[in-house]
């Protein structure tokens, strides 16, 4: 059993971060797979989804009172909006990059 102010936390998602949470996962697998196609719309989808993880993290670690956010978790939300921005990155220098290019 959950202790009391994680119980209050989950029964309590405002809905725009579970809306955050679903077009992040959503644009992470679009844009992976428009990636993978070589498509220039992938860096829209990742900045879509830098801006959902942003929005997220942003409730699950400032706004929210329930529950004490630990340290170890907190990395870890950096830790995917570093991902996040790499991405970006990744997918707005890849075309200068033959490597992934076919021939």
């Amino acid at each position: 059993m959950l202790p009391k102010g994680k119980q209050d936390y989950h029964n309590n998602i405002p809905a725009y971060v579970t809306t955050a949470f679903a077009i992040a996962v959503f644009a992470g697998v679009f844009g992976s797979a428009a990636l993978l196609m070589q498509k220039k719309w992938a860096t829209i989808l990742f900045v879509i989804l830098l801006i959902a993880v942003i929005a997220q993290f942003t409730y699950n670690l400032f706004i929210q009172k329930f529950m004490e956010v630990p340290f170890q978790y907190m990395i870890w939300s950096f830790v995917v909006i570093l991902i996040a921005i790499f991405l970006i990155w990744f997918s707005r220098n890849e075309p200068k990059n033959t490597k992934f290019h076919k021939n």
